[in-house]
């Protein structure tokens, strides 16, 4: 899910951080290109 979400994006190694007592993950990506609506779906 994570490489899904961060694929062509630009993520900075300092920024992501793992809190264990927690459970939590926290990763901050910049994505340059967002997708809208349905245009980049396959026709099933």
């Amino acid at each position: 899910m994570i490489s899904a979400c961060s694929a062509g994006a630009k993520v900075k190694v300092l920024d992501i951080k793992y809190l264990a007592s927690n459970k939590v993950f926290l990763l901050s990506i910049e994505r340059t290109k967002v997708e809208t609506g349905q245009d980049n779906k396959k026709n099933q």
